[in-house]
């Protein structure tokens, strides 16, 4: 019975949050209440200088009083709830019949004498007084006492304390209270009734909306698709024209090289046999000179005539002295083919097709464009320098193509971005920080992503190679920690290696990662003020110092160019700083207009990307010539830049910080 009594107001008794009864409950401003000492908490994780929180329940921003969440005020309608269940439970277990004194657990009431009986009582005192009406308390909790007048009963309710009570409270201590509503209970049911059917109906309207967005969407993605297909079936067709006609001049091509070389071989081949019947010829000429000699006396030579000697010195005189040396007069067949001969086949194909000439630059947003680089020249036939050619892409404002919407596993807490990256697939990967937890997830979309890696320990520093490798680096931590994903799998974190990376005595300060051309690691140590390499057996094929030669104060951000130098931003002297791929000093490019709180990140081009957080500035610098040039700003939607990636003709921009998401949008560089 007590069950049923009590079963409407129970869970009013609990903190939403540590789910257990109130302990000094507080009235935040949006109207839920808590326990003190869990909203304590709370004040750590959500005030910053404007002195807020956010409520657990309706995610509501709430203003903290000056003197702390102490100040809140105390909920005395919880205080008054507790005392009152107390009370009745021990009503309902001490309840006694009126006449025997026996204790009952089902006891039956009379409205009339506002006494309970127990089964046997009550049928007594129905013969002796049939126009009593008597209720049984199982079948009819409503007929509970007042805890607070013990000869009424519950017969009404309020709305604002959510308490039944009975006509003495309704009279008294509710009615004076103006912000209170009190009813009879059954008026009250109705009451809950109507307001659950109105919130269920506009739940309702909600969903059918949803519904019909929904199937809109599902008709875009069907268009879509249809346009997939379309234009997968237009560029098949074209590369199946392209093939074909390229097949039929490889053909001619091929036959007309086949010619010239039977033409030439031919040509080659009388030659060598006319040689070797010059040398044959001359070879029986001194055998027969030789043979002539050894016979020779000395008498012989004063005979007359001497004819054998005579013969001989005729027969040398026949083989000219430069028969070795004589130029080849050969009717030859020059090789006269060009690669920008295929060019008007493409051309016919398609004009929209790139041609020779754009291709490479197109082939330069691949993983692959190093080689590409290096390959250029003898490819193009050197009729341009790479660098003209490749830095003609950055004439236009990078377009954005995709946003991707980054949310913490822990709900209201402020995200930190450390470090973004970008896969070989094109996948986002990004590094953040939370109160107590620190997070790498991978980013398909703003719905498609997962975390690869968690820790604790905050992460200080974050990386992505050309590979797909992550470096990760914590903070107050000696490890060095490499996350492969070559083995990820859907909902699974990343395979983890661990590098023990010992400074001594003194704790490292790993501010920034990078990765070069042949993996190695590169980490800039705001402690030692130095640039340090570590190859795949983890030694350290390089150390550049800071203090040294006083080239940089402080690197606060490392990448690599495409010649494999070294670039670090100094955001002390507000300079770029860079070493080539030996790691000799170089150059440095001032950046005095800039701010100090930048990031950088290197296209294969030469350009070096900086995002300037204070100004919410994207810039390219020019690293052969220094120029340096604004290519995106507020007006852009740049958001307090604090992270930078470049792959390709992809490259990330994440904001500093924000509450419960961060924000990462890519953008198209080519």
């Amino acid at each position: 019975m007590s069950k049923q009594i009590l079963s409407p107001f129970e869970d009013l008794r609990y903190c939403p949050i540590c789910k257990q009864e109130f302990v000094e409950p507080r009235l935040i401003p949006c109207g839920h209440s808590f326990c003190l000492r869990c909203i304590k908490p709370l004040q750590n994780k959500h005030v910053d200088k404007q002195r807020i929180l956010i409520c657990p329940e309706c995610s509501k921003v709430c203003t903290i009083p000056k003197a702390g969440v102490d100040d809140f005020p105390h909920v005395y309608a919880v205080k008054q709830l507790k005392t009152a269940f107390e009370e009745v439970g021990h009503i309902l277990k001490h309840i006694q019949c009126a006449v025997c004194e026996k204790r009952v657990d089902q006891p039956i009431c009379c409205r009339q004498c506002v006494e309970y009986f127990c089964d046997h009582c009550a049928s007594l005192h129905r013969s002796l007084f049939a126009d009593h009406v008597l209720e049984s308390t199982a079948e009819n909790p409503s007929v509970t006492k007042c805890t607070s007048h013990f000869n009424q009963f519950v017969t009404h309710y309020c709305t604002s304390c959510l308490e039944a009570v009975c006509p003495l409270c309704a009279t008294r201590s509710h009615a004076n209270k103006a912000s209170h509503s009190v009813m009879p209970l059954e008026e009250a049911k109705s009451h809950f009734v109507t307001l659950t059917d109105r919130k269920i109906r506009k739940f309702e309207e909600s969903r059918e909306r949803i519904m019909v967005a929904l199937d809109a969407t599902e008709q875009d993605l069907r268009n879509e698709e249809h346009k997939y297909c379309l234009e997968k079936r237009k560029i098949e067709e074209a590369a199946e024209r392209s093939r074909s006609l390229v097949s039929e001049e490889e053909e001619l091509l091929l036959s007309d090289l086949k010619y010239r070389y039977d033409h030439n071989t031919k040509c080659f081949e009388n030659e060598r046999h006319n040689k070797q019947s010059t040398l044959q010829a001359m070879d029986d000429s001194i055998s027969s000179a030789k043979e002539s000699l050894s016979s020779l006396k000395n008498d012989s030579l004063l005979k007359p005539g001497t004819g054998a000697i005579k013969t001989t010195l005729t027969v040398l005189d026949m083989v000219p002295a430069d028969a070795a040396t004589a130029a080849l007069d050969l009717e030859l067949k020059e090789y006269s083919f060009q690669p920008s001969g295929l060019q008007r086949f493409v051309g016919i194909i398609d004009p929209e097709l790139p041609t020779p000439d754009n291709r490479i630059d197109q082939l330069k947003s691949l993983p692959f464009a190093d080689e590409i680089a290096e390959n250029e020249d003898e490819i193009s036939g050197g009729s341009h320098s790479s660098q003209t050619r490749i830095k003609e892409i950055f004439k236009c404002t990078p377009q954005l193509v995709d946003e991707h919407l980054v949310t913490s596993a822990v709900d209201g807490t402020i995200i930190s971005m450390i470090g973004i990256g970008l896969a070989t697939d094109g996948a986002v990967l990004c590094a953040f920080n939370v109160p107590g937890l620190s997070q790498v997830i991978i980013s398909q979309s703003s719905e498609l992503q997962h975390v690869i890696y968690h820790r604790r320990k905050g992460i200080s520093a974050f990386a992505v190679s050309a590979s797909g490798k992550c470096g990760v680096a914590l903070k107050q931590d000696d490890n060095l920690y490499l996350l492969s994903l070559d083995d990820l799998h859907d909902e699974r974190e990343a395979t983890c290696q661990t590098h023990k990376h010992s400074y001594g005595k003194s704790k490292p300060n790993i501010q920034a990662i990078a990765f070069n051309r042949e993996e190695q690691i590169i980490i800039s140590d705001g402690e030692k003020n130095t640039i340090t390499g570590f190859d795949a057996q983890w030694r350290r094929p390089f150390n550049i110092s800071g203090n040294a030669k006083g080239e940089f104060s402080n690197a606060a951000s490392v990448t690599v160019g495409s010649a494999g130098e070294i670039i670090i931003f100094d955001n002390m002297k507000k300079n770029l700083v860079i070493f080539n791929k030996d790691t000799r000093y170089r150059k440095s490019i001032s950046l005095d207009k800039l701010s100090n709180s930048c990031t950088i990140a290197s296209h294969f081009s030469g350009v070096v990307f900086v995002a300037d957080r204070k100004t919410s500035c994207v810039y390219k610098v020019d690293i052969d010539h220094g120029n340096i040039d604004e290519v995106l700003n507020a007006e852009s939607g740049i958001e307090s830049p604090s992270c930078i990636a470049v792959r390709g003709e992809l490259m990330a921009i994440s904001n500093k910080e924000s509450f419960r998401n961060a924000k990462i949008k890519l953008y198209r560089i080519t």
